[in-house]
Formats: structure tokens, sequence, C-alpha cells
């Protein structure tokens, strides 16, 4: 079965080329739709080799990257602009390999992923900006993967933000935030070594609801 459904892949996707943009997001959402039937079957996920693995991460790639594109066109021009910013700094971090944690940036699981926000309320300049970081360490020193951010004051954490290793459990790594404001916002958890991301948008005025994303990023192939 999983062989057919492989099959299916490879000619899907050279078909996909000559759709039209509309079409072609369709195409992805099923083509992503019977990726995660394929992984969701343990017996299916059992016999998956290294080219279908290779073929269903490719499918979460393209439909990830659609509704990345989608998130930003969402965007008011001004927020859009602090966004565009912000994958600057992040394809830095991309090319030196590890993510670099700073004033508005966490990093997580050992620094392979980079945690980043933008918020605005209006148009103007000192409507907008940053998410200002506050990591959380444990009082071993060890570093929590994630942390908080806060929008207006530093007495006022806005957002918990965090990532979790559930390789074991499905072969994922989790994405987990809950936002306690009604403040547009984008948030981005980025893949350093795959420059891979996921985002998420809150609209103005729109009480944010927690995010619990178990299938966010696919882990390395097992040994």
């Amino acid at each position: 079965m999983t062989q057919r459904l492989s099959n299916i892949f490879k000619k899907g996707w050279r078909v996909q080329i000559n759709l039209e943009p509309n079409a072609k997001r369709l195409f992805v959402v099923i083509m992503m739709t019977m990726a995660f039937v394929a992984k969701a079957i343990p017996a299916l996920a059992a016999e998956e080799t290294a080219a279908e693995r290779a073929l269903r991460i490719q499918a979460e790639r393209a439909i990830h990257a659609v509704r990345f594109q989608q998130n930003m066109e969402s965007l008011t021009p001004e927020l859009r602009s602090f966004v565009q910013e912000l994958q600057k700094a992040v394809q830095a971090d991309v090319a030196a390999g590890t993510c670099t944690p700073g004033p508005t940036t966490l990093c997580a699981l050992g620094g392979k992923y980079r945690i980043d926000v933008n918020w605005s309320i209006g148009k103007d300049p000192g409507q907008m900006g940053a998410g200002q970081a506050i990591p959380i360490t444990l009082l071993d020193g060890k570093a929590v993967n994630g942390g908080n951010f806060w929008f207006f004051d530093e007495t006022n954490p806005e957002m918990l933000a965090k990532m979790v290793d559930g390789c074991a459990l499905g072969g994922h790594y989790w994405v987990f935030f809950s936002a306690t404001t009604n403040v547009a916002f984008w948030i981005q958890f980025t893949d350093i070594a795959g420059s891979d991301s996921r985002s998420w948008v809150n609209p103005l005025g729109n009480p944010a609801p927690p995010v619990q994303d178990t299938s966010a990023f696919s882990c390395p192939a097992p040994p």
C-alpha cells in the first residue's frame, strides 16, 4: 500500500507544476492529507522507506509553504514589513547553522529551532514591534525549550511559546504557544538546519486561541 501511495505522490508532483495557483494549493492540501493518512497507520509508518519519508516531508513542507505565504498576505503592509525584516535575521542563523538567542529571539531544542514574534496595534511606527524574549532558566542552569514574550511592559508577559521533542511519540517535534492577548501578532518557529518555518497569525481584536501542533516538524530518520 505504501508503494501505491508513493507512486501517486510521484505522479502527482509532476502534474501539479502546470496547475493554476488556486488549484495547486488545493492539490497540496490533498497530497498533505494523503501523507498524514500514510503516517497515521502504524503498519504503513513501519514500512516507510527513506524515499517515501523524503516524499512525505516534501509534501509537509509544501503545504506549510503555502500557509506561510497566506499568513504573510494576511498581514497589514506595516506589520508585513517587520516580518520581512525578521526573515533576514532568520536566514543569518540558518547560514550559521544554529539559533542565536537575543533580546527578541528564543532558542529551543539545543539551538536547532528559533522562535520569534512580531506584534501590531496600528499603522504608526510606535504601534508595532518585535516581541521581547524572556528566556526561562532552571535553578541548575539548564535552559528551557521556550519562554515568554512581552510587547509593552517587561512586567507583563503576553505569550508563552515552547517546543517539545516528540520524536519517540510519533516522529515529530511539537509546537505549543498560548497568548493572553487580542493584539495582532505573527509568531514563527524556524528549523535552522532544515531552513523550514511554521507560522501563525492573530488578527487585531481577536482573543488569541492556544495552539498545540504535535506534527509541526518531522524528526530526523531513525538510525
